[in-house]
């Protein structure tokens, strides 16, 4: 039986953003990042025109679909860069 689990991170200053700010969440899935080997981790990051801060939460999964199944639905599915982390499997708009 597969599971997911939803990682608390330690609470940190977030930046709060002013009325009228665009704010765009970027969904990010890794495949055996370093703090959970063997896993697949969702991760959500606030971007701004002052940059990204990501949120305290994330989602470890099994399995890619389980990771797949845990971004919102009715996001833009975007492959990996070349250039990105070797963990990165894809990001979601």
């Amino acid at each position: 039986m597969t599971r997911r689990v939803l990682v608390r991170a330690p609470a940190h200053p977030a930046r709060r953003s002013s009325p009228g700010d665009d704010v765009l969440t970027i969904w990010t899935i890794y495949q055996s990042p370093l703090d959970h080997p063997g896993k697949f981790v969702v991760r959500a990051y606030d971007v701004t025109a002052a940059g990204s801060v990501p949120r305290p939460d994330s989602c470890v999964c099994d399995t890619l679909a389980e990771a797949r199944a845990a971004v919102p639905c009715g996001l833009y599915w975007m492959n990996r860069n070349p250039v990105d982390d070797p963990t990165i499997v894809e990001t979601w708009l």
